[in-house]
């Protein structure tokens, strides 16, 4: 579980967004109301009892892009699978 938390200037916690897990995690600001989070699927054949940590990432990733209100919501405005970063 990654949790994503917006944090004013004054250290006043303003939003905290919890997203799921997978192999990878990339989180990125936009804009300043707005931003993308990417969460890689995991390899579906990879079997932990085999193979190293790393064989489990897949390239195939869930994108969504959220808008951030002043008070601190999150909205989704756009959500698509992307293969690699």
């Amino acid at each position: 579980m990654t949790t994503l938390v917006g944090v004013h200037q004054n250290g006043k916690v303003f939003f905290k967004k919890n997203f799921g897990s997978g192999a990878g995690l990339e989180v990125k600001f936009l804009a300043s109301n707005k931003v993308k989070v990417a969460i890689e699927r995991v390899k579906k054949n990879w079997d932990p009892s085999r193979e190293p940590n790393a064989a489990r990432h897949s390239g195939i990733w869930d994108v969504k892009e959220y808008t951030i209100s002043t008070t601190g919501h999150l909205k989704l405005v756009k959500k698509y699978i992307k293969h690699g970063l």
